[in-house]
């Protein structure tokens, strides 16, 4: 109905139409990660060359986490922080910040993306068409 669609002005003495809904995009999120120990006195490069990687490949970068080499159980601290912000990706400049490989446990919530080499550990695997074939 025309009138469920009309908003009054301050005074009530006009009516004029309700902004149009814009359809939200569905931007992926993701956070940063650095060890500042292996960063050492690059991080604020390293964190530059985190946002510009997002930014390239269109994620909007909630933050970015940087644990030192004290840090207890730095990848489950990760994981709780990549599960409450709910992101899709975890950049990182490459993998010794994550302890040499990319971790199941992260692996399982989210994407990994290194910067160098730039490569992305994906959560979610495609197996290759003979096995999908021998499947069936």
């Amino acid at each position: 109905m025309v009138a469920d669609k009309l908003i009054p002005n301050i005074r009530g003495l006009l009516s004029i139409p309700a902004p149009k809904e814009t359809p939200m995009l569905d931007i992926p999120t993701a956070v940063g990660f650095l060890r500042s120990d292996i960063s050492g006195s690059r991080r604020q490069w390293d964190e530059a060359r985190i946002r510009k990687l997002a930014c390239r490949l269109g994620y909007d970068l909630r933050k970015i986490a940087v644990f030192g080499p004290h840090t207890d159980r730095p990848i489950h601290r990760l994981r709780v922080l990549v599960s409450r912000l709910d992101v899709d990706a975890i950049i990182t400049l490459h993998l010794e910040h994550l302890g040499g490989t990319a971790p199941d446990e992260i692996v399982q919530v989210a994407d990994v993306i290194t910067v160098e080499p730039q490569e992305t550990y994906a959560r979610w695997a495609i197996a290759p068409m003979r096995e999908v074939a021998r499947d069936r």
